[in-house]
C-alpha cells in the first residue's frame, strides 16, 4: 500500500522596516556682543536618523555674522548705519530645521551693542570714554556719566559689592558705571567735571541706601546666584544713558520662586550696566498675598511716577494694570494668559505701554522636553486653552514619527472630560493651560496612573494635586530676561511695540512615587516634589 502526502516548502522572508526617524532640535541661548568682536561660534545641534537629509536655514542674523557652515555660525556684528543714539540693536533669528515635509524652528534674539570707542570716533560726546589719544583733554559738558577706562579694570567694586566674589566667567568684565568709589587710571587724574557733573554726586547718605520700612530695595535673603548658573555670561554694554533712575517691582505673594526671579532681574539689569543700588533704584513691594495690601501697593506704586514697574504673577499683574492710569511702562512676568487677564491683545502687544512674559510654554519646546520621559510612548495629547496653537504641537509630534492628539478648552470645568477622552488614546498627556481645580487634576493623574500614563502639567502646584510631573519655567532665567528687557525699555524702547514672550528656559519638576511607577526617564537636573 501507498502512502501519499504532500510537503510543502515555504521560503522565509525578511522585509526591511525602515527604523523610525527620530527629529529633534537643540535650544539656542541668546546671544549679546559688542559690534565687531568676533563671536564664539553658536552650534545649531539636532538628531536625527539621516543627518544628510536635514537641511538648516537662517534667517534675521546680523550683517557681518553668517550661517558659514551646516551646522555653524560664524563671523562678527559689523554694523555701520548706528542712529545717533542708538546704543544697541536687537535682531530676532529664526533657524529651521527642514526635512522632507517635517520642518522645526529655533528662535532666539542676538544683541549687539556699540562700544566706546566706536561712538569716541563717531563723535559721541555723551556717556562714553573719549578717544585714546583724547586723554589730555577736558570732557564736554555732554560727558556726565563717563565710564573708567581700559585700565581701570582691576579697580575695586565700591563699598556695597566688595563682599561679591565674581564667577570664573565674570573676571573680564568691567564693572558698570556707578560705581563712584574706583580708583582713577593715571591720564585720568587731572580731569576736571564740569559744572554740570557736580550734582550728579550722590550725597554721602545715599551710597549705601538701605530702605527703612522694608519696602524699597531687593530682599537681603533673597539667595544669591552663580552666574555660570546662566550659561554665558554676557558681556555688558557701555553704561546706560541716564542715571539715578527708580523702578518698581510688584509681588503679590512670597513663593520659592519669587527669590531666584528677583535675583534674575536685578542680574539682567546689571548685564545691561543698570546695578541697583548704584545707578539705579528699586522699590520692591510685596503684597503677602492680601488682595487689600496687593490694591494699595499698586497704587503706591502708580503713584510714584517711577521709569517702570516689574508685577510679578497674573493676580499682581492685572491689579498693576488697573492701577495705572500715566503712561509708565509696565513689564509683566508669570502670567499664563496676559490676554485673558486684559494685559495684552491677541497679536501679543500690550494694552498700553505693556509687554513681558507669559509663563505658558510653546507646544513644539513643551514636546521637545517630553519626549523621551516615558520609553516606547507612541502618542502625546496636548489639552490647551484657546490662544494656544494646537497645530504647532501636531507638527512637532508628526515631525519625529510620532503620533498627536490635541483638544482646546474655553471653560476649565471641561478639564476633567476632555482629559480623560485624550487619555484614551495618549501614552502622554500635556495640560498647557493653568485652568483645572485642584480636585480635577486629582481624578485626572489618578486615572493616568492607574493606564500607566503620563499626565504632565506646567505649574508647580499641579504635581502636588496629581500629575506625575510638571514643566515649568526656570524663575532664575525668566527674571534675567525680564531684567534684560526692563534694561532695553529704560535705554528708550517703546513697551507697546514689544510683543510678549513665552517661557523658553524649562525645569522639570516630578512626584518621586508616580516616576517609579511609570518608570519615568528624568532628565538631569530634574528636582523631585515630595
Amino acid at each position: 500500500m501507498e502512502a501519499h502526502f504532500t510537503l510543502t516548502v515555504q521560503r522565509e522572508e525578511y522585509i526591511e522596516v525602515e527604523q523610525a526617524d527620530m527629529f529633534l532640535v537643540y535650544g539656542i541661548s541668546d546671544q549679546v556682543y559688542p559690534n565687531g568682536k568676533t563671536i564664539t561660534p553658536i552650534a545649531l545641534k539636532y538628531d536625527s536618523a539621516n543627518k544628510d537629509e536635514v537641511t538648516i536655514s537662517v534667517e534675521g542674523l546680523p550683517p557681518g555674522v553668517v550661517h558659514s557652515e551646516k551646522e555653524l555660525i560664524t563671523g562678527a556684528p559689523a554694523i555701520n548705519d548706528w542712529l545717533p543714539t542708538e546704543k544697541n540693536r536687537i535682531f530676532n533669528v529664526l533657524v529651521r530645521f527642514t526635512k522632507g515635509d517635517s520642518e522645526l524652528t529655533q528662535d532666539f534674539t542676538f544683541t549687539v551693542f556699540q562700544d566706546a570707542s566706536q561712538l569716541a570716533e563717531a563723535g559721541d560726546s555723551g556717556e562714553h570714554a573719549p578717544p585714546e589719544g583724547d586723554k589730555e583733554t577736558p570732557p564736554p559738558e555732554g560727558d556726565k556719566e563717563i565710564p573708567p577706562p581700559e585700565g581701570d579694570k582691576e579697580t575695586p567694586p565700591p563699598e556695597g559689592d566688595k563682599d561679591k566674589t565674581p564667577s570664573e566667567g565674570d573676571k573680564e568684565i568691567p564693572p558698570p558705571e556707578g560705581d563712584k568709589d574706583k580708583t582713577p587710571s593715571e591720564g585720568d587724574k587731572d580731569k576736571t567735571p564740569s559744572e554740570g557733573d557736580k550734582d550728579k554726586t550722590p550725597s554721602e547718605g545715599d551710597k549705601d541706601k538701605t530702605p527703612s520700612d522694608g519696602s524699597t530695595g531687593i530682599p537681603g535673603d533673597i539667595p544669591e546666584l552663580d552666574p555660570e548658573d546662566f550659561g554665558k555670561v554676557i558681556i555688558p554694554p557701555p553704561p546706560p544713558p541716564r542715571g539715578g533712575l527708580t523702578i518698581g517691582i510688584a509681588a503679590y505673594k512670597q513663593d520659592e520662586a519669587l527669590g531666584k526671579q528677583l535675583q534674575g532681574i536685578a542680574m539682567g539689569l546689571q548685564q545691561m550696566g543698570y546695578v541697583p543700588g548704584s545707578n539705579i533704584t528699586i522699590k520692591y513691594l510685596n503684597a503677602e498675598g492680601q488682595h487689600d495690601m496687593a490694591l494699595q501697593n499698586a497704587k503706591d506704586l502708580a503713584d510714584d511716577q517711577l521709569a517702570l514697574i516689574i508685577a510679578i504673577g497674573q493676580p499682581m499683574a492685572g491689579i498693576m494694570r488697573a492701577a495705572l492710569t500715566n503712561s509708565t511702562p509696565l513689564i509683566f512676568l508669570n502670567v499664563p494668559d496676559p490676554v485673558a487677564e486684559g494685559l495684552s491683545q491677541d497679536n501679543r502687544l500690550g494694552m498700553g505701554p505693556v509687554t513681558g512674559f507669559s509663563s505658558l510654554i510653546a507646544p513644539e519646546r513643551l514636546f521637545q522636553e517630553a519626549l523621551g520621559l516615558k520609553p516606547n510612548a507612541l502618542w502625546y495629547g496636548l489639552l490647551h486653552g484657546p490662544r494656544t496653537d494646537g497645530q504647532r504641537f501636531v507638527r512637532a509630534v508628526e515631525g519625529m514619527s510620532l503620533g498627536a492628539h490635541v483638544s482646546a478648552i474655553d471653560d476649565p470645568a471641561q478639564l476633567l472630560e476632555k482629559g480623560k477622552l485624550l487619555l484614551q488614546t495618549s501614552d502622554v498627556l500635556l495640560l498647557n493651560l493653568a485652568a483645572g481645580t485642584p480636585d480635577e487634576i486629582r481624578q485626572l493623574g489618578e486615572a493616568a496612573l492607574l493606564e500607566k500614563k503620563v499626565l504632565i502639567g506646567i505649574q508647580a502646584e499641579q504635581v502636588e494635586q496629581g500629575a506625575a510631573l510638571a514643566l515649568v519655567p526656570d524663575p532664575a532665567r525668566m527674571g534675567t530676561r525680564c531684567g534684560l528687557l526692563a534694561a532695553r525699555i529704560l535705554n528708550g524702547s517703546d513697551a507697546s511695540a514689544i510683543p510678549y514672550e513665552d517661557a523658553e528656559d524649562i525645569l522639570c519638576l516630578f512626584s518621586p512615587e508616580a516616576a517609579d511607577h511609570l518608570g519615568l526617564q528624568l532628565p538631569l537636573g530634574a528636582e523631585p516634589v515630595f
